[in-house]
């Protein structure tokens, strides 16, 4: 839904014809490339790249609803900020700056910020997708180097029932989600809780 919102909300705020480059190569590779060609025709230095973004597919409905911010060019405004994130603390500010401007966030855009939180804490432990499909998680990290330092002991026996660490490469695993209380997103961000456990020779 998010993504079905973006794109058709971008396609009438830029134009028809931008539409479809919109739709070919997702708005937040569409975001990054307008940000590189820009910065290009200014002779600017673009900006060295991150840790790659992580895709999150958790299948609910994150997105700004006509109710909380009715205006396309805000809306994109709000999406591209939301894209840039590279911390909490982005996403912190963020959030106040809602409050401030349109009041109390609906659900879906609730949603939407707890998104974007999640997205960065996946960034920051290397993981490459995060995909919830029926009652099964599958997570991919973009190598195993990310993956050093976690402290498995520290993970309860309960949760370790549910988790299976695939001899793929890179390393891969799979979380079981039924019987589990609460929301998606309440699910996933306990899961990270699990995977952002670190040795103590880490000093993390």
């Amino acid at each position: 839904a998010m993504r079905d919102l973006e794109i058709r909300g971008a396609g009438n705020l830029l134009g028809s014809q931008q539409h479809g480059n919109i739709a070919s190569v997702g708005f937040a590779m569409y975001c990054t490339m307008l940000e590189e060609a820009i910065a290009k025709a200014k002779n600017e230095k673009v900006a060295e790249p991150t840790l790659p973004d992580p895709l999150i597919d958790i299948e609910v409905d994150a997105f700004i609803d006509e109710a909380y911010i009715a205006d396309n060019a805000q809306k994109i405004s709000v999406y591209q900020q939301l894209l840039r994130c590279k911390s909490q603390a982005e996403v912190d500010e963020i959030t106040d700056e809602l409050v401030d401007r349109f009041g109390t966030p609906t659900k879906p855009v609730n949603d939407l910020l707890a998104i974007a939180a999640i997205k960065e804490r996946a960034r920051l432990l290397g993981i490459k997708s995060l995909v919830w499909r029926n009652d099964r998680v599958s997570i991919h990290w973009q190598d195993d180097s990310r993956m050093e330092g976690w402290d498995m002991s520290a993970i309860k026996e309960a949760d370790w029932k549910r988790l299976k660490v695939l001899p793929t490469k890179p390393t891969s695993l799979t979380y079981q989600t039924k019987g589990l209380e609460g929301s998606r997103i309440l699910i996933i961000q306990n899961l990270l809780s699990l995977l952002e456990k670190r040795s103590p020779k880490e000093g993390a």
